[in-house]
């Protein structure tokens, strides 16, 4: 029987899929709040009362009860909390992340709607209170069970936002470019809080470094070390916002020398120091 030469690759794509991360909230103001922050994950969040005011990349949205804004991961964006007449403004939120390979994010690689209407809107509403309740879940003997509920939600959720999006035309190349760099980026991904080095990198890629740094470029934009090195600030962002790890322990879980060398890098590209990008972004203090 004739293999279908497209299987294998879907295996090895299933395979490196990941949820990275997978945080839900909710939310109650009776103040007009303005929020300006950029995180690593995609946003989703349904206004269940009063409305949101969402700006990024040039447009304007105002979202309204039962609807829903998208901002994509990396994003920068300003969030205004309006009240409705009764003086409440109440929503619920989920902030997903899904890779391949360890380091491509997959909702990234198609240009998505900034929202929802109610219809499409209403899956996202069952999610997010699905999620809810496991969250919220306290016996310890169906754990495994709330894990995989958890994993499908989140794909769940990230194909329903596929389906109303549409496959970036420039990300699509990358794909294709990027296909020899599959195991180096699950190399790099695995290795994270080690030191990593340009010759680890060659070895990883069976290249020269020359050959090396042209596939790169090609593929990413960015100088092998480079690319190393966003990675290590996209996972410490996300650490940062989701978790309650000290600034030391991140440090060392992405292979910093120091938490101080750790501070200087971080200031240095993000422009800020890790306690005020965790104080801005810190999803418990802000939520949606």
């Amino acid at each position: 029987m004739p293999v279908n030469p497209v299987l294998p690759q879907m295996s090895e794509w299933m395979r490196s899929l990941s949820v990275q991360t997978l945080s839900c909230g909710q939310m109650r103001t009776t103040e007009i709040l303005k929020h300006e922050k950029t995180v690593d994950a995609t946003i989703v969040a349904m206004s269940v009362r009063g409305r949101y005011e969402v700006m990024h990349g040039g447009q304007h949205w105002m979202i309204h009860p039962g609807q829903t804004m998208i901002v994509p991961s990396q994003t920068p964006v300003t969030i205004i909390h309006h009240p409705d007449r009764t003086g409440m403004m109440q929503a619920k939120w989920v902030h997903l992340h899904l890779t391949l390979h360890g380091t491509i994010d997959l909702l990234r690689l198609f240009d998505l709607p900034g929202k929802l209407t109610a219809k499409p809107s209403e899956l996202v509403s069952q999610v997010i209170d699905r999620l809810h309740q496991i969250k919220s879940a306290t016996d310890h003997a169906q754990q495994y069970e709330q894990l995989l509920l958890s994993h499908q939600m989140a794909t769940t959720l990230a194909r329903h936002l596929i389906k109303r999006g549409k496959l970036s035309e420039k990300q699509a190349r990358k794909m294709q470019q990027s296909a020899q760099l599959m195991p180096v980026f699950e190399a790099i991904a695995q290795h994270l809080d080690k030191s990593i080095t340009i010759n680890d990198l060659c070895r990883w890629a069976h290249l020269s470094a020359s050959r090396l740094h042209a596939v790169f470029i090609e593929a990413t934009g960015l100088a092998p070390m480079r690319y190393v090195m966003q990675v290590r600030l996209t996972q410490a962002r996300q650490q940062l916002a989701y978790s309650q790890s000290t600034i030391s322990q991140i440090a060392q879980s992405l292979g910093f020398v120091s938490p101080f060398h750790f501070s200087r890098v971080f200031k240095t590209h993000v422009g800020m120091s890790p306690s005020e990008y965790r104080k801005r972004n810190a999803i418990d203090q802000h939520g949606m």
